[in-house]
Protein backbone atom coordinates (compact mmCIF):
# COMPACT_ATOMS: atom_id res chain seq x y z
CA UNK A 1 0.00 0.00 0.00
CA UNK A 2 1.42 3.40 -0.98
CA UNK A 3 1.23 6.76 0.85
CA UNK A 4 3.08 5.37 3.89
CA UNK A 5 4.84 8.60 4.91
CA UNK A 6 3.59 11.85 6.32
CA UNK A 7 4.89 14.23 3.59
CA UNK A 8 3.61 13.93 0.05
CA UNK A 9 5.18 16.05 -2.68
CA UNK A 10 3.94 16.50 -6.20
CA UNK A 11 6.94 17.18 -8.37
CA UNK A 12 7.07 20.22 -10.59
CA UNK A 13 5.70 23.07 -8.45
CA UNK A 14 8.01 25.81 -9.77
CA UNK A 15 11.19 25.27 -11.71
CA UNK A 16 11.76 23.07 -14.74
CA UNK A 17 14.91 21.01 -14.79
CA UNK A 18 16.92 21.06 -18.01
CA UNK A 19 17.92 17.56 -19.04
CA UNK A 20 20.80 18.17 -21.45
CA UNK A 21 23.98 16.44 -22.54
CA UNK A 22 25.93 18.72 -20.24
CA UNK A 23 23.91 17.70 -17.19
CA UNK A 24 20.98 18.75 -15.03
CA UNK A 25 20.61 22.00 -13.15
CA UNK A 26 18.16 23.09 -10.48
CA UNK A 27 17.82 25.89 -7.96
CA UNK A 28 16.78 26.12 -4.34
CA UNK A 29 16.76 29.01 -1.93
CA UNK A 30 14.93 31.84 -0.27
CA UNK A 31 14.64 35.57 -0.84
CA UNK A 32 18.10 37.04 -1.23
CA UNK A 33 19.82 33.62 -1.42
CA UNK A 34 19.74 31.06 -4.21
CA UNK A 35 21.81 27.91 -4.57
CA UNK A 36 22.03 26.67 -8.17
CA UNK A 37 23.45 23.22 -8.85
CA UNK A 38 24.42 22.11 -12.33
CA UNK A 39 27.13 20.37 -14.35
CA UNK A 40 29.44 23.37 -13.99
CA UNK A 41 29.27 23.25 -10.20
CA UNK A 42 27.28 24.74 -7.35
CA UNK A 43 26.86 28.51 -7.18
CA UNK A 44 25.59 30.77 -4.42
CA UNK A 45 23.79 33.92 -5.58
CA UNK A 46 23.20 36.57 -2.94
CA UNK A 47 21.32 39.84 -3.22
CA UNK A 48 21.44 42.81 -0.86
CA UNK A 49 17.76 43.75 -0.32
CA UNK A 50 16.81 47.16 -1.61
CA UNK A 51 20.03 47.74 -3.55
CA UNK A 52 19.67 45.65 -6.67
CA UNK A 53 23.25 44.50 -6.08
CA UNK A 54 23.93 40.78 -6.38
CA UNK A 55 26.94 38.52 -6.44
CA UNK A 56 27.45 34.97 -7.64
CA UNK A 57 30.16 32.72 -6.21
CA UNK A 58 31.19 29.13 -6.88
CA UNK A 59 30.83 27.04 -3.72
CA UNK A 60 31.34 23.57 -5.10
CA UNK A 61 31.82 21.40 -8.12
CA UNK A 62 34.49 21.21 -10.81
CA UNK A 63 36.46 24.40 -11.58
CA UNK A 64 35.67 26.12 -14.84
CA UNK A 65 36.97 29.15 -16.64
CA UNK A 66 35.10 32.19 -15.47
CA UNK A 67 33.22 34.27 -18.00
CA UNK A 68 32.42 37.00 -15.55
CA UNK A 69 31.55 40.43 -16.75
CA UNK A 70 33.11 43.41 -15.04
CA UNK A 71 30.38 45.48 -13.46
CA UNK A 72 32.07 48.65 -12.33
CA UNK A 73 30.40 52.02 -12.41
CA UNK A 74 31.82 54.44 -14.94
CA UNK A 75 34.26 56.97 -13.61
CA UNK A 76 32.82 60.45 -13.27
CA UNK A 77 34.69 63.08 -15.27
CA UNK A 78 36.72 64.96 -12.71
CA UNK A 79 38.83 66.76 -15.26
CA UNK A 80 37.63 70.21 -14.14
CA UNK A 81 37.64 69.45 -10.43
CA UNK A 82 39.94 71.81 -8.61
CA UNK A 83 40.25 74.24 -11.53
CA UNK A 84 40.72 77.77 -10.18
CA UNK A 85 37.81 80.15 -10.47
CA UNK A 86 37.80 82.59 -13.43
CA UNK A 87 40.52 85.16 -13.02
CA UNK A 88 42.80 82.98 -10.89
CA UNK A 89 44.12 80.57 -13.52
CA UNK A 90 47.52 81.40 -15.00
CA UNK A 91 47.22 83.77 -17.95
CA UNK A 92 47.04 82.00 -21.29
CA UNK A 93 47.09 78.52 -19.68
CA UNK A 94 47.12 75.99 -22.51
CA UNK A 95 44.98 72.90 -22.49
CA UNK A 96 46.79 70.59 -20.08
CA UNK A 97 48.47 67.77 -21.90
CA UNK A 98 49.97 69.98 -24.62
CA UNK A 99 53.43 68.54 -25.28
CA UNK A 100 56.44 70.73 -24.77
CA UNK A 101 57.88 72.23 -27.94
CA UNK A 102 61.14 70.61 -29.06
CA UNK A 103 64.21 72.43 -27.94
CA UNK A 104 62.71 73.97 -24.79
CA UNK A 105 63.89 73.24 -21.25
CA UNK A 106 60.68 71.20 -20.76
CA UNK A 107 61.90 68.25 -22.83
CA UNK A 108 63.03 66.31 -19.77
CA UNK A 109 59.55 66.29 -18.22
CA UNK A 110 56.52 64.21 -19.24
CA UNK A 111 53.52 66.27 -20.40
CA UNK A 112 50.71 66.79 -17.87
CA UNK A 113 47.35 65.27 -18.70
CA UNK A 114 43.91 66.41 -17.62
CA UNK A 115 42.10 63.18 -18.44
CA UNK A 116 40.12 61.41 -15.74
CA UNK A 117 42.42 59.17 -13.66
CA UNK A 118 42.44 55.43 -14.34
CA UNK A 119 39.80 53.63 -12.34
CA UNK A 120 39.72 50.23 -10.72
CA UNK A 121 36.33 48.53 -11.05
CA UNK A 122 34.93 47.72 -7.59
CA UNK A 123 34.54 43.99 -8.13
CA UNK A 124 33.98 41.54 -10.95
CA UNK A 125 30.46 40.16 -10.61
CA UNK A 126 28.95 37.26 -12.49
CA UNK A 127 25.47 37.81 -13.91
CA UNK A 128 22.65 35.93 -12.17
CA UNK A 129 22.55 32.24 -12.99
CA UNK A 130 20.38 31.35 -15.98
CA UNK A 131 19.67 27.94 -17.45
CA UNK A 132 20.87 27.37 -20.99
CA UNK A 133 18.10 26.86 -23.53
CA UNK A 134 18.24 23.39 -25.00
CA UNK A 135 16.99 22.30 -28.40
CA UNK A 136 15.07 19.06 -28.81
CA UNK A 137 18.13 17.37 -30.35
CA UNK A 138 20.21 18.20 -27.25
CA UNK A 139 17.81 16.76 -24.72
CA UNK A 140 19.09 13.72 -22.90
CA UNK A 141 17.06 10.56 -23.29
CA UNK A 142 15.01 10.17 -20.11
CA UNK A 143 16.24 6.57 -19.93
CA UNK A 144 19.71 8.00 -19.14
CA UNK A 145 18.57 10.16 -16.23
CA UNK A 146 21.10 8.39 -13.99
CA UNK A 147 23.91 10.09 -15.93
CA UNK A 148 22.65 13.43 -14.62
CA UNK A 149 23.07 12.47 -10.98
CA UNK A 150 25.48 14.90 -9.25
CA UNK A 151 28.70 13.76 -7.63
CA UNK A 152 27.87 13.20 -3.97
CA UNK A 153 29.98 15.07 -1.43
CA UNK A 154 31.06 13.70 1.94
CA UNK A 155 30.37 15.09 5.40
CA UNK A 156 34.07 15.97 5.68
CA UNK A 157 33.92 17.88 2.38
CA UNK A 158 31.37 20.26 3.86
CA UNK A 159 33.10 20.46 7.25
CA UNK A 160 36.34 21.41 5.48
CA UNK A 161 34.57 24.08 3.43
CA UNK A 162 33.00 25.53 6.56
CA UNK A 163 36.32 25.60 8.44
CA UNK A 164 38.08 27.24 5.51
CA UNK A 165 35.38 29.83 4.90
CA UNK A 166 36.59 33.35 5.53
CA UNK A 167 34.80 36.66 5.01
CA UNK A 168 36.15 38.62 2.07
CA UNK A 169 36.73 42.37 2.01
CA UNK A 170 36.77 44.70 -0.95
CA UNK A 171 40.29 45.81 -1.84
CA UNK A 172 40.35 49.50 -2.66
CA UNK A 173 42.15 50.46 -5.82
CA UNK A 174 45.07 52.90 -5.51
CA UNK A 175 44.97 56.19 -7.37
CA UNK A 176 47.37 55.47 -10.18
CA UNK A 177 48.13 58.93 -11.52
CA UNK A 178 51.29 60.14 -9.75
CA UNK A 179 51.59 63.55 -8.16
CA UNK A 180 52.89 66.15 -10.68
CA UNK A 181 56.61 66.75 -10.29
CA UNK A 182 58.37 70.10 -10.46
CA UNK A 183 59.99 69.01 -13.71
CA UNK A 184 56.60 68.20 -15.30
CA UNK A 185 55.06 71.51 -14.21
CA UNK A 186 58.04 73.54 -15.41
CA UNK A 187 57.91 71.70 -18.73
CA UNK A 188 54.28 72.69 -19.19
CA UNK A 189 55.03 76.30 -18.18
CA UNK A 190 57.92 76.59 -20.63
CA UNK A 191 55.63 75.20 -23.30
CA UNK A 192 53.04 77.86 -22.50
CA UNK A 193 55.68 80.61 -22.47
CA UNK A 194 56.77 79.60 -25.98
CA UNK A 195 53.17 79.88 -27.14
CA UNK A 196 52.46 83.25 -25.49
CA UNK A 197 55.71 85.27 -25.70
CA UNK A 198 56.05 86.96 -29.07
CA UNK A 199 59.34 88.81 -29.22
CA UNK A 200 62.04 89.37 -31.80
CA UNK A 201 64.65 90.80 -29.51
CA UNK A 202 65.63 89.48 -26.07
CA UNK A 203 63.21 86.57 -26.44
CA UNK A 204 65.06 84.35 -24.00
CA UNK A 205 64.95 87.08 -21.34
CA UNK A 206 61.22 87.60 -21.83
CA UNK A 207 60.62 83.86 -21.70
CA UNK A 208 62.42 83.73 -18.38
CA UNK A 209 60.42 86.70 -17.06
CA UNK A 210 57.17 84.96 -18.10
CA UNK A 211 58.30 81.78 -16.42
CA UNK A 212 59.25 83.56 -13.18
CA UNK A 213 56.04 85.60 -13.07
CA UNK A 214 53.71 82.59 -13.52
CA UNK A 215 55.64 79.85 -11.80
CA UNK A 216 53.79 79.97 -8.46
CA UNK A 217 50.26 80.21 -9.92
CA UNK A 218 51.02 77.51 -12.48
CA UNK A 219 52.29 75.20 -9.75
CA UNK A 220 49.21 75.86 -7.58
CA UNK A 221 46.85 75.26 -10.50
CA UNK A 222 48.18 71.83 -11.35
CA UNK A 223 48.52 70.70 -7.73
CA UNK A 224 44.94 71.77 -6.96
CA UNK A 225 43.74 69.89 -10.01
CA UNK A 226 45.62 66.69 -9.14
CA UNK A 227 44.46 66.79 -5.51
CA UNK A 228 40.82 67.32 -6.56
CA UNK A 229 40.97 64.39 -8.98
CA UNK A 230 42.59 62.17 -6.34
CA UNK A 231 39.94 63.15 -3.77
CA UNK A 232 37.14 62.39 -6.26
CA UNK A 233 38.66 58.98 -7.05
CA UNK A 234 39.04 58.10 -3.37
CA UNK A 235 35.46 59.17 -2.67
CA UNK A 236 34.27 56.88 -5.45
CA UNK A 237 36.38 54.04 -4.04
CA UNK A 238 34.92 54.65 -0.59
CA UNK A 239 31.38 54.32 -1.97
CA UNK A 240 32.36 51.18 -3.90
CA UNK A 241 33.97 49.72 -0.77
CA UNK A 242 30.83 50.25 1.29
CA UNK A 243 28.56 48.78 -1.37
CA UNK A 244 30.70 45.76 -2.21
CA UNK A 245 31.47 44.94 1.43
CA UNK A 246 27.72 44.76 2.02
CA UNK A 247 27.46 42.24 -0.83
CA UNK A 248 30.47 40.24 0.38
CA UNK A 249 29.19 40.13 3.97
CA UNK A 250 25.74 38.99 2.84
CA UNK A 251 27.41 36.35 0.68
CA UNK A 252 29.58 35.14 3.56
CA UNK A 253 26.65 35.00 6.00
CA UNK A 254 24.47 33.14 3.50
CA UNK A 255 27.21 30.73 2.50
CA UNK A 256 28.05 29.96 6.13
CA UNK A 257 24.38 29.46 7.01
CA UNK A 258 23.95 27.16 4.02
CA UNK A 259 26.98 25.03 4.95
CA UNK A 260 25.84 24.85 8.57
CA UNK A 261 22.41 23.70 7.42
CA UNK A 262 24.03 20.95 5.33
CA UNK A 263 25.65 19.66 8.53
CA UNK A 264 22.53 19.92 10.72
CA UNK A 265 20.98 16.55 11.54
CA UNK A 266 17.48 17.80 12.14
CA UNK A 267 14.38 16.00 10.96
CA UNK A 268 12.39 19.07 9.99
CA UNK A 269 15.35 20.78 8.29
CA UNK A 270 16.16 17.74 6.16
CA UNK A 271 12.57 16.94 5.27
CA UNK A 272 11.92 20.56 4.29
CA UNK A 273 15.04 20.60 2.11
CA UNK A 274 14.04 17.39 0.34
CA UNK A 275 10.45 18.55 0.02
CA UNK A 276 11.52 21.89 -1.50
CA UNK A 277 13.84 20.21 -3.98
CA UNK A 278 11.30 17.61 -5.07
CA UNK A 279 8.57 20.22 -5.37
CA UNK A 280 10.79 22.32 -7.65
CA UNK A 281 11.81 19.35 -9.78
CA UNK A 282 9.89 18.92 -13.01
CA UNK A 283 10.62 16.04 -15.32
CA UNK A 284 9.15 14.99 -18.66
CA UNK A 285 7.60 12.02 -16.86
CA UNK A 286 4.86 11.98 -14.26
CA UNK A 287 5.92 10.95 -10.75
CA UNK A 288 5.25 11.95 -7.15
CA UNK A 289 6.91 11.11 -3.85
CA UNK A 290 6.33 10.62 -0.15
CA UNK A 291 9.21 11.19 2.23
CA UNK A 292 10.24 10.78 5.85
CA UNK A 293 13.62 11.18 7.56
CA UNK A 294 14.72 9.24 10.62
CA UNK A 295 17.38 11.09 12.66
CA UNK A 296 18.37 8.05 14.69
CA UNK A 297 19.33 5.91 11.72
CA UNK A 298 20.14 8.94 9.50
CA UNK A 299 18.03 7.32 6.83
CA UNK A 300 15.82 9.07 4.30
CA UNK A 301 12.78 7.03 3.23
CA UNK A 302 11.27 7.87 -0.15
CA UNK A 303 8.28 6.24 -1.78
CA UNK A 304 8.10 6.99 -5.51
CA UNK A 305 4.91 6.83 -7.50
CA UNK A 306 6.70 5.70 -10.63
CA UNK A 307 5.70 6.58 -14.19
CA UNK A 308 3.60 4.01 -15.96
CA UNK A 309 5.14 1.99 -18.75
CA UNK A 310 2.43 3.41 -21.01
CA UNK A 311 4.04 6.86 -20.63
CA UNK A 312 7.35 6.00 -22.24
CA UNK A 313 8.00 6.18 -26.01
CA UNK A 314 7.21 3.03 -27.93
CA UNK A 315 9.16 3.90 -31.07
CA UNK A 316 12.87 4.07 -31.87
CA UNK A 317 14.07 6.83 -34.22
CA UNK A 318 17.29 6.20 -36.14
CA UNK A 319 19.24 8.47 -38.45
CA UNK A 320 20.31 6.73 -41.65
CA UNK A 321 23.54 7.37 -43.56
CA UNK A 322 21.53 9.37 -46.05
CA UNK A 323 20.56 11.75 -43.27
CA UNK A 324 16.94 10.67 -43.27
CA UNK A 325 15.27 9.37 -40.15
CA UNK A 326 13.37 6.15 -39.78
CA UNK A 327 11.24 4.92 -36.92
CA UNK A 328 10.38 1.43 -35.76
CA UNK A 329 8.25 0.03 -32.97
CA UNK A 330 10.00 -1.37 -29.93
CA UNK A 331 9.44 -4.98 -29.02
CA UNK A 332 7.64 -5.64 -25.76
CA UNK A 333 10.88 -6.87 -24.22
CA UNK A 334 12.76 -3.74 -25.32
CA UNK A 335 9.95 -1.57 -23.99
CA UNK A 336 10.11 -3.29 -20.61
CA UNK A 337 13.94 -3.12 -20.60
CA UNK A 338 13.78 0.63 -21.23
CA UNK A 339 11.24 1.01 -18.45
CA UNK A 340 13.48 -0.91 -16.04
CA UNK A 341 16.45 1.29 -16.97
CA UNK A 342 14.29 4.37 -16.35
CA UNK A 343 12.98 3.37 -12.91
CA UNK A 344 16.39 2.11 -11.76
CA UNK A 345 17.95 5.32 -13.04
CA UNK A 346 15.40 7.41 -11.16
CA UNK A 347 16.47 5.76 -7.91
CA UNK A 348 20.13 6.64 -8.57
CA UNK A 349 19.33 10.21 -9.64
CA UNK A 350 17.01 11.01 -6.72
CA UNK A 351 19.27 9.35 -4.13
CA UNK A 352 22.34 11.30 -5.29
CA UNK A 353 20.47 14.61 -5.35
CA UNK A 354 19.00 14.03 -1.89
CA UNK A 355 22.40 13.11 -0.44
CA UNK A 356 23.65 16.51 -1.57
CA UNK A 357 20.84 18.27 0.31
CA UNK A 358 22.32 17.29 3.68
CA UNK A 359 25.62 15.68 4.69
CA UNK A 360 23.99 13.66 7.49
CA UNK A 361 21.86 11.48 5.24
CA UNK A 362 23.77 8.21 5.40
CA UNK A 363 21.27 6.07 3.50
CA UNK A 364 18.22 6.41 1.29
CA UNK A 365 15.57 3.74 1.13
CA UNK A 366 13.71 4.20 -2.13
CA UNK A 367 10.60 2.14 -2.79
CA UNK A 368 8.89 2.43 -6.16
CA UNK A 369 5.31 1.56 -6.84
CA UNK A 370 3.10 1.54 -9.90
CA UNK A 371 -0.64 1.39 -10.56
CA UNK A 372 -1.89 -1.97 -11.73
CA UNK A 373 -5.24 -3.66 -12.00
CA UNK A 374 -6.06 -6.89 -10.29
CA UNK A 375 -8.00 -9.79 -11.76
CA UNK A 376 -11.35 -8.12 -11.13
CA UNK A 377 -10.23 -4.78 -12.64
CA UNK A 378 -9.57 -2.76 -9.48
CA UNK A 379 -6.55 -0.42 -9.60
CA UNK A 380 -3.94 -1.11 -6.94
CA UNK A 381 -0.64 0.46 -5.94
CA UNK A 382 1.91 -2.33 -6.33
CA UNK A 383 5.48 -1.94 -5.14
CA UNK A 384 7.89 -3.27 -7.76
CA UNK A 385 11.21 -2.49 -6.07
CA UNK A 386 12.70 -1.32 -2.79
CA UNK A 387 16.40 -0.51 -2.41
CA UNK A 388 18.74 0.68 0.35
CA UNK A 389 21.39 2.97 -1.13
CA UNK A 390 24.27 3.84 1.22
CA UNK A 391 25.75 7.28 0.78
CA UNK A 392 29.33 5.98 0.52
CA UNK A 393 28.48 4.03 -2.65
CA UNK A 394 27.76 7.31 -4.45
CA UNK A 395 30.37 9.59 -2.89
CA UNK A 396 32.57 11.03 -5.65
CA UNK A 397 31.26 8.46 -8.10
CA UNK A 398 29.26 8.42 -11.33
CA UNK A 399 27.02 5.42 -12.07
CA UNK A 400 27.23 4.07 -15.61
CA UNK A 401 24.76 1.18 -15.35
CA UNK A 402 21.78 1.85 -13.02
CA UNK A 403 20.56 -1.75 -13.07
CA UNK A 404 23.98 -3.12 -12.16
CA UNK A 405 24.33 -0.51 -9.40
CA UNK A 406 20.86 -1.36 -8.06
CA UNK A 407 21.84 -4.99 -7.55
CA UNK A 408 25.04 -4.06 -5.70
CA UNK A 409 22.80 -2.54 -3.00
CA UNK A 410 20.53 -4.36 -0.57
CA UNK A 411 17.28 -4.62 -2.48
CA UNK A 412 13.93 -6.23 -2.92
CA UNK A 413 12.94 -6.79 -6.53
CA UNK A 414 11.66 -9.69 -8.58
CA UNK A 415 12.59 -9.10 -12.21
CA UNK A 416 12.13 -11.73 -14.87
CA UNK A 417 14.64 -12.25 -17.72
CA UNK A 418 12.15 -10.42 -19.96
CA UNK A 419 12.03 -7.45 -17.55
CA UNK A 420 8.64 -8.10 -16.00
CA UNK A 421 8.43 -6.69 -12.44
CA UNK A 422 6.60 -8.77 -9.86
CA UNK A 423 4.94 -7.28 -6.79
CA UNK A 424 7.16 -7.09 -3.70
CA UNK A 425 6.84 -5.97 -0.06
CA UNK A 426 8.94 -2.82 0.47
CA UNK A 427 11.29 -2.19 3.36
CA UNK A 428 9.58 -0.83 6.45
CA UNK A 429 9.24 2.90 6.93
CA UNK A 430 10.35 4.39 10.29
CA UNK A 431 6.74 4.62 11.43
CA UNK A 432 5.75 1.04 10.59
Amino acid sequence: MAMRFRKTIRLGRNTRVNLSKSGVSFSTGVKGLTVNTGPRGTFLTTTVPGTGVSNRTRIGGPPTKSKSKTAGSSQADTSQAGTPAPGTAPPGTPAPGTPAAPGTPAQAGAPLANAAPPTGDPVALDPPATDDLQTAEELVDIFDIHTLAPEVFTFQDIANQLNALQPQLYVRQPYQRPEPTQQEIEAALWNQAEANVDAVFSKQKKLQEYFTENCQSFWQYYMNQWQAEKAAFEQEQSAAEQQQNAVLQAEYDAHRAWLQQLLLNDEETIENAVEAWLADLELPIEISAQIEYDCQSTTLFIDLDLPEIEQIPTTVIKTLKSGQQSSSEKSQKQLRADYARLVFGLAVFIAACCFNLNANIAKTVISGYSQRRDKVGDQLDDYIYSVKIPRNLLEHRQVSDPEEFFFTCENRVILSPTYVFKTIIPYDSPID
